[in-house]
C-alpha cells in the first residue's frame, strides 16, 4: 500500500507507532524516569540538611551558667494600650432610608 500526504496518520497508526500498549508502556517509562531523578534529587537535599542532636531533657539545651533563676514564679510588670479614635471622612453624608 502507498501512503501520501494526507495518509500519514494512517500509516502511523498501521506501522504500530499508535497503538495504546505502546504509548502507555511509554508513559510508564516517562514516569519511572522521572520517579528515579526526584529520588537522586531529594536524596541529595536530604544528606546537605544538618539537624540538631537531639537531646532528651530541656537542660541539656541551656549552656552552663547562661541561666541563672533564684526564684520560680514571674512578674507581671504592666501593660501599655493606647485608643484613638477612627476619624470619619468630613465629606460623608448621613444615608437616608425610603429612597
Amino acid at each position: 500500500m502507498e501512503y501520501g500526504y494526507y495518509s500519514a496518520p494512517q500509516q502511523f497508526m498501521e506501522t504500530g507507532g499508535g497503538s495504546s500498549e505502546n504509548g502507555s508502556m511509554g508513559i510508564l517509562i516517562v514516569l519511572l524516569i522521572a520517579l528515579v531523578i526526584a529520588f537522586a534529587v531529594v536524596s541529595h537535599m536530604k544528606a546537605k540538611l544538618q539537624t540538631a542532636k537531639k537531646r532528651h531533657n530541656a537542660a541539656d539545651y541551656v549552656q552552663r551558667n547562661s541561666l541563672n533563676l533564684f526564684v520560680r514564679q514571674d512578674h507581671y510588670l504592666y501593660t501599655s494600650e493606647q485608643r484613638r479614635r477612627i476619624q470619619q471622612p468630613q465629606n460623608r453624608q448621613p444615608m437616608q432610608k425610603g429612597r
